[in-house]
């Protein structure tokens, strides 16, 4: 199974509407920029407020300015959740047929909103504990080195010995945990194809569309690694992006669809072209 198609298939959107894609691309990054500032901000009020000695003078004042500021973090991470959602169901509808600008504002039910805000930091949350999982053998046997330095010291083979043991447990951690938080690809996508479904069960169906293709779809985000470490400049950002996500919400579609069990996805892949069928 490949999802080399998939890019092809972003190739063609992008010959399509290209202005679009990085339109919305453009809009859902500055958005959730000034998101994060906001929750950055409201977190550091929240942090300095303590240190105002004059507010405890006035506890109506205090109150009322711990309240704003909370709600100024809860809602900026709220808000951040629903971008994130609506730029993924907007590429993923895209890679169907071409979308306009003003279906990304695509209306949401108070209650899908807070569905999709719940599962958002859920989902990230089970990520990064997955993720982390891989990399408990590097953080231990850094622990154990540390200690082991502090304690008694090492001969210098053996030092340098376990640094690339450690360095082998931190690469391999990282691959493999990346990997495996690719079972969590699929959710935006079955959200956007029934909004109706509930939180658990779009987990669970995610990971058993992924299973088997975890790495693959790894392999697929990866290669455009080389690409982001190339834009430098903000023009071949512009470019590469919205190809990326795109290409990724057209991986998702071929998946989901079992595009990749017929005979068309399993033509091989020329320099990024299908072959041509033998006249």
């Amino acid at each position: 199974m490949t999802l080399a198609h998939a890019r092809l298939a972003a190739q063609k959107r992008m010959l399509e509407n290209r202005g679009r894609m990085t339109a919305v691309w453009l809009f859902g990054a500055a958005a959730k920029l000034v998101l994060l500032s906001g929750f950055g901000i409201s977190v550091c009020m929240l942090a300095m407020l303590s240190g105002f000695t004059e507010l405890g003078k006035n506890p109506y004042l205090t109150a009322a300015l711990y309240a704003l500021f909370v709600l100024g973090a809860l809602l900026s991470s709220a808000l951040f959740a629903l971008v994130s959602f609506c730029t993924a169901r907007w590429f993923y509808r895209n890679a169907e047929h071409a979308q306009s600008f003003a279906a990304f504002f695509d209306r949401l039910t108070l209650r899908d909103t807070v569905k999709l805000v719940y599962f958002f930091w859920l989902r990230r949350l089970l990520g990064v504990l997955h993720f982390a999982g891989y990399l408990l053998p590097f953080f231990i046997g850094a622990g154990a080195l540390w200690l082991t330095l502090r304690a008694r010291g090492l001969a210098p083979f053996l030092f340098y010995a376990v640094c690339v043991l450690l360095a082998a447990f931190l690469i391999t951690g990282l691959y493999f945990g990346f990997a495996a938080v690719q079972k969590y690809a699929f959710c935006e996508a079955l959200l956007t194809l029934d909004p109706a479904r509930g939180v658990v069960d779009t987990l669970r169906e995610s990971g058993r569309v992924a299973r088997g293709l975890c790495f693959v779809y790894a392999r697929e985000r990866l290669r455009f690694f080389p690409w982001v470490l190339l834009c430098v400049l903000l023009f071949p950002l512009l470019y590469v992006a919205p190809y990326y996500r795109q290409s990724i919400a057209c991986a998702a579609k071929i998946v989901l669809d079992k595009k990749h069990l017929t005979p068309q996805s399993q033509k091989p892949i020329v320099f990024l072209r299908l072959a041509k069928n033998p006249a």
